[in-house]
């Protein structure tokens, strides 16, 4: 099966076309693609079954696929404090109970889509939950700074650039501007595609996780 037709059968036509186009983008192009091969042939045979985050996850779920790993699809959005859990494949009891159960998903930011699917699996009492991800580390873009700044996940301005004597920060529609005591100086702006900071992804991976893979780390 193509890959299109894989996401077409997942997601439907529409989301899927988007999907298609930043899909070898999310993998960086050919350097983690080549590393995703390499994680779907080492890990299938160590697992009973999978389960994979649509969205950008489905590119890593795919290959397994196409190794023949028996997958599940669910799709999940952050919502609130949480996040929505929508099964696309039927979920058994039985294809989950005492089973090898493998995670897939492209990163973690927040870590409630995480949570939540292991929250969910659990139930099924797998005899353990291992988890999967594209990269160990993701940039922090200036657009999604202020969000994640209130959710505790990055630090504060200051922290980041702690060689400025800065006065005040302003967040705009086009990025960040931050203002310094010193008023001979310019203030300097942050453009919403620089990206300011990075997360390390394995930092809010859920403690029931047994194991963490990355791609950019482990293959």
């Amino acid at each position: 099966m193509k890959y299109l037709d894989y996401l077409v059968s997942k997601v439907g036509e529409d989301r899927a076309k988007s999907l298609f186009e930043t899909s070898f983008h999310t993998l960086d192009g050919v350097l983690l693609y080549g590393k995703l091969n390499s994680a779907a042939k080492t890990l299938s045979p160590e697992y009973d079954i999978g389960v994979v985050i649509a969205g950008k996850g489905l590119i890593l779920g795919y290959q397994f696929h196409q190794n023949g790993f028996p997958l599940r699809v669910v799709d999940q959005k952050r919502i609130g404090k949480g996040a929505t859990w929508n099964p696309i494949d039927k979920l058994k009891e039985e294809e989950f109970k005492d089973k090898r159960v493998l995670l897939i998903e492209n990163d973690i930011v927040t870590g409630r889509t995480t949570r939540r699917a292991v929250r969910e699996l659990s139930e099924y009492q797998p005899k353990f939950i291992d988890l999967l991800l594209a990269f160990e580390k993701i940039p922090v873009h200036a657009k999604d700074y202020q969000h994640l700044h209130k959710l505790g996940i990055v630090p504060d301005i200051r922290e980041l650039f702690p060689k400025l004597d800065i006065k005040d920060i302003r967040f705009t529609k086009k990025g960040i501007e931050i203002n310094y005591l010193d008023l001979r100086k310019k203030p300097c702006f942050i453009d919403n595609n620089t990206f300011i900071t990075v997360l390390n992804t394995r930092d809010r991976v859920p403690k029931v996780i047994r194991k963490t893979f990355t791609l950019e780390k482990h293959f």
